[in-house]
């Protein structure tokens, strides 16, 4: 009787466990928007994610419904996160999107900043409250100051909605930057933004952050 129960327990665990690499349905219909406004209706639909933008392109289309709270995105199913993937690709020929590790990220297809791809410069465990303050934890190693004292920031949402109260481990194994801040995202799932300006030795940071549901974000700003 009682290896009958664990085993109904088990098969029932099974069956309400969401299936991993997979989205929301309601997703492909939406994959033609600017990559900016895709990323925050991945945040919006609660897939872990990040973005790489050029400095152009990080504008919102102002009145999308989607950026409402009350925008409802169909979240009844799920679908494989490879044929989104491919969906959004096959609608960009500037940015391109991949699959790493359980996150979606997007970056331009040219001149991509190469901090990203960096090693990271956290080698141990470390538990940070707060998703920005994890992000920003991460982003100290291109910016010191960032790792000093209060830091000023724009941040457009309630707090509970930012993530400040989230508990964040960085455990200090990931290899490079962008690997450490998709640890980030798939603990408490939203979009990681990093914006890009040309310069003469190649694409720099000006400023990152995270981009929630329905278009609220937390943003820095670099010097």
């Amino acid at each position: 009787m009682k290896r009958a129960a664990v085993l109904a327990f088990a098969i029932v665990t099974i069956a309400v466990d969401p299936t991993p690499d997979t989205v929301p349905p309601g997703l492909f219909a939406l994959t033609n928007r600017a990559p900016l406004e895709f990323a925050t209706l991945l945040a919006t639909g609660h897939v872990p994610s990040g973005i790489e933008l050029k400095e152009a392109d990080d504008v919102y289309t102002a009145g999308q419904p989607e950026f409402d709270p009350t925008f409802n995105l169909d979240e009844t199913g799920r679908a494989p996160v490879d044929d989104l993937v491919n969906a959004f690709n096959a609608k960009h020929c500037c940015y391109r999107a991949k699959w790493m590790d359980g996150v979606f990220v997007i970056r331009p297809v040219d001149r991509r900043t190469a901090f990203l791809d960096e090693p990271s410069s956290i080698k141990q465990s470390i538990r940070v409250t707060g998703a920005m303050d994890a992000t920003r934890r991460v982003m100290c190693q291109l910016d010191s100051s960032l790792c000093t004292g209060a830091v000023a920031g724009s941040q457009f949402g309630s707090m509970q909605s930012a993530g400040f109260f989230d508990s964040v481990v960085i455990d200090g194994t990931r290899t490079t930057v962008m690997e450490t801040l998709n640890q980030i995202v798939r603990q408490s799932p939203r979009t990681w933004n990093v914006v890009t300006r040309s310069a003469g030795g190649g694409p720099r940071i000006i400023r990152f952050g995270l981009i929630h549901a329905h278009g609220q974000r937390t943003i820095h700003s670099l010097q």
